[in-house]
């Protein structure tokens, strides 16, 4: 289908407006003349109108398609964030799960370390009591081999063995050296015997 041309052709109207121009004044036209203005200038404001009205759809066309496009943006963060979320409150729950059983791991550790460092004190003492009481011994025997007494010969005749008990002691003084006591008291066995 053909469109209708308009009664005014580009050219005359130029051409019609020119010839208004040279007038000094719209009062100076005619009614007819004002009537030709008055259509010209409403169909190149309408036209103007329609262009605008175009711009303004293909305008708002771009905006809509960035809006939708922001909003799709919107909801895939907004899923996101709550998918990270509930993972942050898993992870956080087991976190504190967790910690609950490293402080009850932890407290059992720093008992048992205790119990251990107070038994390897006692033991440590200990040991050092029995060092200590064996070089005694063993200075003693030196000593009695140094003055030529045969220790293997008179073990039997000790009163240890018969009659007393024997206590070594020995203290360290603040000087380090070591002091050593020996003690003999009667047996038990033999103060009994000794009363019947």
């Amino acid at each position: 289908m053909q469109q209708k041309k308009n009664k005014f052709s580009k050219v005359r109207d130029r051409k019609f407006l020119l010839k208004v121009k040279d007038k000094k004044s719209l009062g100076d036209c005619s009614n007819g003349q004002l009537e030709k203005i008055f259509r010209l200038s409403q169909i190149k404001y309408i036209v103007s109108l329609e262009d605008q009205l175009q711009e303004d759809k293909a305008h708002n066309f771009c905006k809509e398609e960035t809006i939708n496009e922001l909003q799709h943006q919107l909801r895939y963060l907004r899923n996101k964030i709550r998918k990270i979320e509930v993972f942050e409150d898993k992870r956080a729950a087991l976190l504190n799960e967790n910690e609950c059983a490293w402080e009850a791991k932890l407290k059992e550790f720093v008992d048992a370390n205790k119990q251990l460092s107070a038994t390897n004190h006692k033991i440590t003492k200990e040991h050092i009591e029995i060092t200590r009481a064996y070089n005694a011994l063993h200075n003693a025997g030196v000593f009695a081999q140094e003055q030529g007494i045969d220790i293997k010969k008179h073990r039997d005749k000790l009163p240890e063995n018969h009659k007393w008990d024997f206590k070594a002691t020995q203290t360290v003084l603040e000087s380090g050296k070591v002091v050593d006591k020996l003690t003999a008291t009667p047996k038990k066995k033999a103060r009994n015997n000794e009363k019947k």
